[in-house]
């Protein structure tokens, strides 16, 4: 699985869209054969009107400060899903969104969690 593409694909959106000078947070941790993969930002959150179609490629999304053909989301969802994960988005009660992914996890890891400021 590129775990990699689909993390960095979140970083890049969540400090493109977020509006939010705040760092983004990002962390993974084992669940029962998987592990789950989650970023975090602190903005201003998802569009209500879009939280429907955040993963397919069908809309073309048009953000502030944004220039992308809205499929990153959508080639994050075929690659988790082709290895039986599954990815979701949702607004945080606090502020800010999270999008979380999960993969099939047979070993051990040990990664803790880290922050990447949105000025990088």
């Amino acid at each position: 699985i590129h775990i990699e593409n689909i993390i960095v694909n979140l970083l890049e959106n969540a400090i493109k869209y977020s509006d939010s000078a705040d760092p983004v947070e990002v962390s993974v941790r084992a669940e029962a054969g998987f592990a789950r993969f989650e970023v975090r930002d602190h903005g201003k959150g998802l569009d209500q009107d879009a939280t429907a179609n955040l993963f397919t490629a069908t809309t073309i999304r048009s953000h502030a400060g944004g220039n992308g053909l809205g499929i990153g989301l959508s080639i994050c969802r075929t690659i988790v899903e082709a290895h039986g994960g599954v990815i979701s988005g949702r607004n945080e009660p606090d502020g800010g969104a999270s999008f979380c992914f999960t993969s099939a996890f047979t070993g051990r890891f040990s990664i803790k969690p880290f922050k990447i400021s949105p000025t990088i």
